[in-house]
C-alpha cells in the first residue's frame, strides 16, 4: 500500500502529539539511533524487575516531545503490546498540584491509550474508577489508592506502564519533598511503571546528593543536529511531501543551509521551519531567509516571553541584547537590579531552561547566556538597536563566507541587493577584497562607491571616511569608460555612461553621443538589444541628423532584432544624411541580398558603396557573394572577390567566397583548396572555410582523413555550427562506413539546424545503411515538402515503396519526381539522384527503373544518367559504355563511380 502524502500543514512544529502514528513514524529520522537504544533497554526489562528510569535533557526544539511520541507509537505495536502500555502525558500539566493529581493524570493517560487501542470498555472502567477515587478526601490516601489501582489494573492484562513525561522539571516543582520521596519509593518497586522523562534543563533533584531522586534516573543528553543530520531531515521531508524537485536546490545551497544551521543551533524544530522556507525559495540575501524563519516562530517566542514575570523579562532582555555571555556585574548595570534581586530570578531562569550558567571570563562568579540561541537571534532582530543589528548582520555574513565555497555566487547575489545602510556597503567593499574575478570585483567596487556617494548626499563626511573624491567631469567619465571597455568591465562601463547622461542631460551634443555609445555597449557587449534600441532612439531625439546613430540602429535591426523593414528605413536614412557613408550602402546591400531577396537593389547598393569609397573591401565581397549565389555571374564574382582581396589582403571573407566559387561552380579544385587555406591562415577561428575545405576534400579531392580533421577543427571552434556536423555525418556514412558515428553527427547537426537536407541525410543513413526502415520513414514523414527540392521528396517516397516491394506506388512517385525536374537534374538535388540510382540498383530494381526511363522518354532527356544506371546492371559495363557515343562515356564513368560510393 502506498504511503499518503504528508502536507506542510501536517508537519508539527510545536505539538507532535496531534499527529497520526503514520506521520510520526515517517517524520522521525535523526534521533533514530537513540530511539533504538531506549527500545532495547525497555525490552531487557523483566516483568517484575526494579525499573531503570530515564531522563532526557535537551534544549527546547531539540526533539524531546517528538521522541516521546515516537516511543508511544512503537509501544502500541503488536510486538510490544503484550508487555508494555504507554502513558503519554500532556506537555504541560497545569492541574498538577500534588502527588494525587499526578497519579490521576496517569490514569487519564492510561484511558487515552486504551481509547486509541479501541478498548472502550476498559477505558470506561478507568473513568468509573477515577470517579470513585475522587470521593477520597485525604490527599495521601488518594495518591496511594490511585497508584495501587494503576498497578493492579495494568497487571490484570500483564502490560507494564511506560510513563512518557515531558517537562519533568514541572513535576518536581509541584511536588514537595515528602511527596517526592514517596514517589521515588513507589517507582522503585518491583514491576513498577518505567519512567522516560524529558526536560529542557538539568533537574537539581536528580543530581543533588540530598535530593529525593538523586541517582534515580539514567540521564541522557540530546545534542544539536549535525549538518549531515539536518540535510537528512530536509531530504526526508522533501520525499514525504512529494517535493523531490527541491532536493537539487538543497544539495546546491549547502553554503546557505550551513549558515542557517549554525545560526539556528542545529535545532530539529527550526530544521522543519527551514524546510518550509526552502519550499518557498531562498532569498538572494541570507538575512532575508533569517527573517522568514523568525517570522515563523514569532507567535511561540512572543507568548513564552510574555509568560515570564516582569523582573524575569527585564533580565532576559538584558542577557539577550548583550548577545555574548554577561556576568553579574554587567547585569546589575544593565538592569539596575541589585544582587539580591538578580540572584533568585537568575536561579529560577536557569532551572526552567531560559538561560545557561557558565564560568565568567576574567571576572568573579558566573556568566549567563540565553540557552536557546535561535530565541536570542529572534529577540535581537525584533528588539535591538541599529548597532546591535549590525553585529548580527556581520555574524551571519561571516558565517556565510566561512562556509560558502561559492564566494562568487555570494558576491553576484550581493550585486542584486540594494544597500540599506553603510554596513551593507562596507560588506560589499570587504567582499571585493577577496574576489578574484576582476570583472566581478570592479562591479562590486563600483556599486559600493556609487552607494557611498548616494549616502554622502545627506552626510558629506562619508566621502572623507572612505577617501572618495567629488564627482568627476564628463570628459573624465568618458576616459574612464573607454578604459573599462578595454578591460572588458562592461557593467562598470555602463554605469559610467549612465552617470555621464545624468551629469550632462541638458547638453544635446553630449546626450546624443552618450546614448549612441550606450546603444553600442548594449548591442556589442551586454546583449541587451531592446535597451540598445531605446538608447539609439534616445540619441536620435537629441540629434536626428547623426548618420552614424541611424546606421547603428539599422545594424541592430538587421542582425539582432531581425526587423528587416525597420533596418532598411534606418540604413536609407543614414545614407540620406550622409551620401558618402559607405557603411550604410554596404549594409543595405547585405540586407537586400540575404533577407529581403531584392537582388537588383542589392547590386545597386554595393556599387554605390564602392563608388563612395573605392578602397572599401567589404562591398566587393558582398558583390561577389551576390554574383555567385543569386545572379549566377561567376566570372564577375571571381573579379569582385579578387578586388576585395587586393584592397584588404588581411580580410578572410573574400578568400572563403573564392573557395566556394572555385569548388562549386568553376570546378577549380586545387585553386579552391588554396583559397580556403588562405582564409584559414588569415583567421584561424573562421569556421566557414574549414567546413568548405572539408567538403572539398570529401567530395572532390578524396582526402577523407583530411576532411575529417578539418570538420572536427570547425566543430572545436564552434560546436553549434551545424554544417561540419552534417559533412562529418556524410563522410562517416559514405566513405568510412562508421554508421553509429554518422548517426551521432547528424543528430548533432539537427540539434543546431533543423534544415530538411540534414534530416534527409539521416533518413538515408537509417534506411539504406542501418536497416531501420520504420524510424527512417517516420523521420521522413515529419519533414515538410520544400518546393525548392520537391523532386528529392518524391525520389525518397519511391525508395520507401520499393523497400516494401510496392512497385506500382513507387512508379507513380518516381514519375512525379521526373515531372518536377522537367528536362534537367537540378544542381541542388543531384546528390539525391545519384543516391537514388545506387539504392535502386542495390534493391534489385535496376531493370524496373530502366524500363520507366524508356517508356517515358527520359532515357533520351536524361541520357548520361540513364546510361549510368543501365551500365551498373550490365555484365560487361565497359563493353556497354563503348557502345555509346564517345562524348558521354567519361561523364557516365564518373557517375557510376559516384553511385558506387552510396
Amino acid at each position: 500500500m502506498e504511503s499518503k502524502i504528508i502536507t506542510l500543514s501536517q508537519i508539527g512544529l510545536y505539538n507532535p502529539q496531534r499527529l497520526s502514528d503514520d506521520v510520526v513514524e515517517r517524520l522521525f529520522v535523526v534521533r533514530y539511533k537513540f530511539f533504538q537504544f531506549l527500545m532495547e533497554k525497555l525490552n531487557k526489562e523483566k516483568p517484575k524487575s526494579i525499573p531503570q528510569h530515564y531522563l532526557i535533557i535537551a534544549q527546547r526544539g531539540m526533539g524531546k516531545t517528538t521522541l516521546l511520541k515516537r516511543i508511544e507509537v512503537e509501544l502500541r505495536k503488536q510486538q510490544y503490546e503484550q508487555a508494555f502500555i504507554p502513558l503519554l502525558f500532556p506537555e504541560e500539566q497545569y492541574n498538577l498540584k500534588n502527588l494525587a493529581e499526578f497519579w490521576l493524570n496517569s490514569l487519564d493517560a492510561l484511558a487515552d491509550t486504551l481509547e486509541v487501542e479501541k478498548k472502550m470498555v476498559e477505558a470506561k472502567n478507568i473513568d468509573l474508577a477515577v470517579k470513585e477515587l475522587l470521593k477520597i478526601k485525604n490527599g495521601e490516601d488518594l495518591a496511594k489508592e490511585a497508584f495501587q489501582f494503576l498497578k493492579t489494573f495494568t497487571q490484570s492484562f500483564n502490560r507494564r506502564p511506560v510513563m512518557l513525561i515531558d517537562n519533568m522539571s514541572y513535576i518536581f516543582d509541584r511536588l514537595d519533598k515528602t511527596e517526592q520521596h514517596t514517589l521515588r519509593a513507589w517507582l522503585m518497586q518491583n514491576g513498577a511503571p518505567i519512567v522516560i522523562g524529558a526536560s529542557a534543563v538539568a533537574i537539581e533533584n536528580t543530581y543533588d546528593y540530598d535530593a529525593p531522586f538523586y541517582d534515580a534516573f539514567q540521564i541522557e543528553y540530546l545534542q544539536k543536529l549535525s549538518f549531515e543530520e539536518l540535510l537528512d531531515i530536509l531530504i526526508n521531508l522533501a520525499k514525504l511531501t512529494q517535493s523531490e524537485d527541491i532536493i537539487p536546490l538543497i544539495n546546491n545551497q549547502t553554503a546557505r543551509i550551513k549558515t542557517l544551521h549554525q545560526l539556528t543551533g542545529g535545532n530539529p524544530r527550526t530544521a522543519t521551519m527551514l524546510f518550509k522556507l526552502i519550499i518557498k525559495g531562498f532569498s538572494k540575501d541570507i538575512n532575508d531567509d533569517l527573517e522568514a524563519l523568525l517570522d515563523e516562530i514569532t507567535p511561540l517566542y512572543k507568548a513564552r516571553f510574555e509568560e515570564l514575570s516582569l523582573q524575569m523579562q527585564v533580565i532576559v532582555d538584558a542577557i539577550a541584547l548583550h548577545w555574548d555571555p554577561i556576568n553579574i556585574e554587567q547585569l546589575r548595570e544593565e538592569t539596575s537590579y541589585e544582587n539580591n534581586q538578580l540572584s533568585p530570578q537568575l536561579k529560577r531562569l536557569v532551572e526552567v531552561g531560559w538561560i545557561e550558567k557558565i564560568d565568567a571570563y576574567k571576572a568573579k562568579g558566573s556568566a549567563y547566556q540565553v540557552s536557546e540561541r535561535f530565541f536570542n537571534i529572534w529577540f535581537l532582530m525584533r528588539r535591538s538597536s541599529r548597532r546591535q543589528k549590525k553585529e548580527l548582520y556581520c555574524l551571519s555574513k561571516f558565517l556565510e563566507s566561512f562556509y560558502g565555497e561559492e564566494i562568487n555566487l555570494v558576491a553576484a547575489n550581493h550585486l542584486l541587493c540594494k544597500a540599506c545602510n553603510l554596513n551593507h556597503v562596507t560588506y560589499g567593499l570587504a567582499l571585493a577584497e577577496v574576489i578574484q574575478d576582476s570583472n566581478l570585483k570592479s562591479q562590486l567596487l563600483e556599486k559600493s562607491y556609487e552607494e557611498l556617494r548616494d549616502f554622502a548626499k545627506t552626510n558629506p563626511e562619508i566621502l572623507d571616511q572612505f577617501d572618495l573624491v567629488q564627482e568627476p567631469s564628463v570628459s573624465e567619465l568618458f576616459e574612464l569608460y573607454f578604459k573599462e571597455i578595454g578591460k572588458e568591465n562592461y557593467l562598470l562601463a555602463e554605469k559610467l555612461l549612465l552617470k555621464t547622461v545624468e551629469l550632462a542631460y541638458s547638453d544635446k551634443v553630449i546626450g546624443a553621443s552618450t546614448y549612441n555609445e550606450i546603444g553600442n555597449l548594449y548591442q556589442n557587449h551586454l546583449q541587451k538589444y531592446d535597451e540598445a534600441e531605446k538608447a539609439y532612439q534616445k540619441a536620435i531625439e537629441f540629434n536626428e541628423k547623426d548618420a552614424i546613430t541611424w546606421y547603428n540602429l539599422g545594424y541592430l535591426y538587421q542582425f539582432k532584432l531581425l526587423k528587416y523593414n525597420e533596418a532598411e528605413k534606418a540604413h536609407l536614412k543614414a545614407a540620406e544624411l550622409d551620401e558618402k557613408f559607405a557603411y550604410s550602402w554596404n549594409s543595405l546591400g547585405n540586407l537586400y541580398q540575404v533577407h529581403l531577396k531584392k537582388y537588383d537593389e542589392a547590386e545597386k547598393a554595393y556599387l554605390n558603396a564602392i563608388e563612395v569609397d573605392g578602397k572599401f573591401a567589404y562591398p566587393w565581397n558582398g558583390l561577389g557573394n551576390l554574383y555567385q549565389a543569386h545572379l549566377k555571374k561567376y566570372d564577375e564574382a571571381e573579379k569582385a572577390y579578387l578586388n576585395a582581396i587586393e584592397l584588404d589582403g588581411k580580410l578572410a571573407y573574400p578568400w572563403n567566397g573564392l573557395g566556394n566559387l572555385y569548388q562549386t561552380h568553376l570546378k577549380k579544385y586545387d585553386e579552391a583548396e588554396k583559397a580556403y587555406l588562405k582564409a584559414i591562415e588569415l583567421d584561424e577561428k573562421y569556421t566557414e572555410p574549414l567546413n568548405g575545405l572539408g567538403n572539398l576534400y570529401q567530395t572532390h579531392l578524396r582526402k577523407y582523413a583530411e576532411a575529417e580533421r578539418v570538420y572536427l577543427k570547425a566543430i572545436e571552434l564552434d560546436e553549434k555550427f551545424a554544417s561540419p556536423w552534417n559533412g562529418l555525418g556524410n563522410l562517416y556514412q559514405d566513405y568510412f562506413q562508421k554508421y553509429d558515428e554518422a548517426e551521432k553527427a547528424y543528430f548533432k547537426a539537427v540539434e543546431f539546424d533543423n534544415n530538411p537536407s540534414i534530416r534527409y541525410n539521416l533518413v538515408f543513413l537509417l534506411r539504406d545503411k542501418m536497416n531501420r526502415l520504420k524510424e527512417a520513414e517516420e523521420l521522413f514523414n515529419s519533414i515538410e515538402i520544400d518546393e525548392a527540392v520537391e523532386d528529392s521528396h518524391w525520389l525518397n517516397k519511391t525508395l520507401f515503396e520499393l523497400y516494401k516491394r510496392n512497385e506500382g506506388l513507387a512508379k507513380n512517385y518516381f514519375i512525379k519526381a521526373l515531372e518536377i525536374i522537367d528536362n534537367n537534374l537540378p544542381i541542388s538535388t543531384q546528390d539525391d539522384w545519384w543516391r537514388f540510382g545506387a539504392v535502386v540498383n542495390k534493391l534489385g530494381y535496376n531493370s524496373w527503373l530502366v524500363s520507366i526511363f524508356e517508356k517515358t522518354g527520359y532515357d533520351i532527356i536524361l541520357s548520361p544518367y540513364y546510361v549510368a544506371v543501365k551500365a551498373m546492371n550490365e555484365k560487361d559495363t565497359e563493353g556497354y559504355l563503348n557502345s555509346k557515343a564517345v562524348e558521354i562515356r567519361e561523364p557516365v564513368r564518373k557517375l557510376i563511380e559516384i553511385m558506387k560510393k552510396y
